[in-house]
Formats: structure tokens, C-alpha cells, sequence
């Protein structure tokens, strides 16, 4: 069933220790070798490392790693994987980004031969890659998908300190130009998409991709603030199983 929502706020995340636990669900487990991650974002503060989105540990002794995106203290976007051998892969993009301004970024790792790469995507354009990336993810089925921060060291850090709206996993490859419609309409693109937060003030914050995903709320606050998309956007939502 497909839903037309208006949605005209967002999430506000203080850089403290607010964030959004979204669970381990077996779909967000899968995201291994070939996925992207998009979101809209606005900073409050520059000049610091904060987070967007996180799966796994970053704990080589007890704990699985897979990735987190990130704006990092040099004002840029940051991703980085591990793979199944604890090799990292960081790509950072080459724009900064300043205070007070919506940008939708995303980070994408590709893991088939000779076309291997992570990427990072600045308002639906590359803005960084590396690569070829070494192997496929580590497993991180005892990790929790968080919003709004990053797991290290069997702890929460580099806490997201401004707005995060239309979150947005796919377990595949989304070229620049899907990126480009997602921008301006979030969520148009249903196909490979395994988890999909709004951000519009829910609580739980529910997960719009059809899986369930529903994140649970931690101090986060719901802001009138919005990236100024198509305010209506495209959900799936599994008829009988639930509804905000």
C-alpha cells in the first residue's frame, strides 16, 4: 500500500546525547557488500565529528564494525566500512559544509570486481570515493542501527548536533540520478529499500520501508525546520501490520 504523507518538520538531535535506536533487524543485518545511505541533514555547530548513521561496533576485540556516516570536524562528509578482515575504508568528500544549511548527503559502497568503490554523495553528485574497497562487511546481527550518533568502543559518540530528516538505507546501488529524485522526493524509489525514517516526530519513529524498523526515541526533539523537498513523499506501509 502506498501512502501520500505531508511532512513539514524533522528531527533535532542537541550533540549531547540524543539519538534514535533502531534495532537489528535481519534486512539492515544483509547490508553488506553493495548498499547506500542518504539522508537530509542541517548542523547547528560546525568543527566537530557527529554522526548521522551507524551499524556496528567500532571495537576490534568484542564487537562487529560494518559502517557509520558522518559530517566530520573538518566539515565533510565522512563513510567508512570494515570488512570481515578489519580492514577499513574511509572516503571523505572534498566540499565543506557550513552551519544552517540543508544538504543531502549519502555514502555508498560498491563491492563487485573491477567497479569497487565507496563513494560519498553531496546533493545527489559525487563528492568523494575510494577504493576498491577489500571485502565484503563483517556481520552485525547483535548491533543496533543508531540515528544520530556512532558506536565505539562499546559506547555512544560523535553525537549529531542539528537536524536529520529522511533517512534512508537501500541494500543496493542507487545511481546519481535516482539520487537526484530521492532528493526531491523522498522515498520514490521502494525498490532495495530496507529501512526509511521520515523523522517527522513519531514515537516510536517509524520505519516506512515496510520492514518495521521502528526507532526508538532518545531526548531527540521534533523541529519545524524541513530540507524544503516535495513536501509529500511516497511510503509503503504493510497493510494490517500497523500504522502512525
Amino acid at each position: 500500500k502506498f501512502l501520500g504523507v505531508y511532512q513539514m518538520s524533522s528531527r533535532d538531535f542537541d550533540g549531547v546525547d540524543d539519538l534514535i535506536t533502531a534495532g537489528s533487524n535481519a534486512v539492515l543485518n544483509a547490508v553488506t557488500s553493495v548498499f547506500t545511505v542518504l539522508a537530509w541533514v542541517m548542523m547547528d555547530s560546525a568543527s566537530i565529528n557527529q554522526a548521522i548513521t551507524c551499524k556496528g561496533d567500532e571495537d576490534d576485540t568484542n564487537n562487529p564494525f560494518s559502517y557509520y556516516l558522518r559530517i566530520n570536524s573538518n566539515n565533510r562528509i565522512h563513510f567508512r566500512t570494515r570488512d570481515i578482515g578489519g580492514n577499513g575504508d574511509d572516503v571523505i568528500g572534498g566540499t565543506t559544509l557550513s552551519a544552517g544549511v540543508w544538504y543531502f548527503v549519502g555514502g555508498q559502497r560498491v563491492t563487485l570486481g573491477a567497479a569497487s568503490r565507496n563513494f560519498v554523495f553531496l546533493n545527489g553528485r559525487t563528492d568523494g570515493l575510494t577504493g576498491p574497497p577489500n571485502n565484503v562487511l563483517r556481520s552485525t546481527a547483535a548491533e543496533n542501527q543508531l540515528i544520530g550518533c556512532r558506536r565505539a568502543v562499546n559506547s555512544n559518540t560523535n553525537f549529531f548536533n542539528g537536524k536529520i530528516s529522511h533517512l534512508h538505507i537501500y541494500n543496493t546501488l542507487i545511481v546519481s540520478s535516482l539520487q537526484t529524485q530521492i532528493m526531491r522526493i523522498p522515498a520514490s524509489i521502494q525498490s532495495s529499500l530496507v529501512g526509511y525514517w521520515p523523522l517527522w516526530g513519531g514515537s516510536p519513529e517509524g520505519d516506512y520501508s515496510g520492514y518495521r524498523n521502528n526507532g526508538v526515541v532518545s531526548g531527540t526533539t521534533v523541529s519545524p525546520d524541513n530540507p524544503g523537498v516535495n513536501q509529500m513523499f511516497i511510503a509503503q506501509q504493510p497493510v494490517g501490520e500497523y500504522a502512525f
